[in-house]
């Protein structure tokens, strides 16, 4: 197997997230050569392949950027209707307080908030994650 070959072979395994050691003992298999001899040679293209190394990844980087995007507009999403629930199906008067709204629908301020503040954190990291990708893969 040329270097040429044996590149593409590292690049392919590490990329798919193989243990780096195995793939320095397939090095050393395929190659003869001694185990510091294809750590080394693994750790080199590992070095200067980086970038194609990561972009293995991208596809299913964005899949799970999006879908934390996705997942978190649905929770601020419900937030919000549960929020809103008992303003539309109960009377109050004008100023009624809407802890107590939401207490009375049988609601919890706490579960309404953890749904409020995941659904944010949700959708501000998936942005981040996505600029994150699109910059390094420029």
């Amino acid at each position: 197997m040329n270097d040429n070959d044996l590149e593409l072979f590292i690049i392919e395994h590490i990329g798919k997230g193989i243990n780096p050691d195995d793939v320095v003992l397939a090095v050393c298999q395929r190659q003869g050569w001694s185990w510091q001899e294809a750590k080394e040679f693994v750790e080199v293209v590992q070095l200067n392949e980086s970038e194609q190394i990561q972009r293995q990844h991208f596809g299913l980087k964005l899949v799970l950027a999006g879908g934390a995007i996705l997942v978190g507009a649905g929770l601020l999403s419900l937030s919000g209707y549960l929020l809103i629930l008992p303003v539309i199906g109960m009377d109050y008067p004008v100023g009624a307080d809407p802890v107590d709204m939401v207490r009375d629908a049988g609601l919890s301020m706490t579960v309404l908030y953890t749904l409020l503040t995941t659904g944010i954190s949700m959708i501000v990291g998936g942005i981040l994650g996505v600029i994150a990708l699109f910059s390094r893969n420029r």
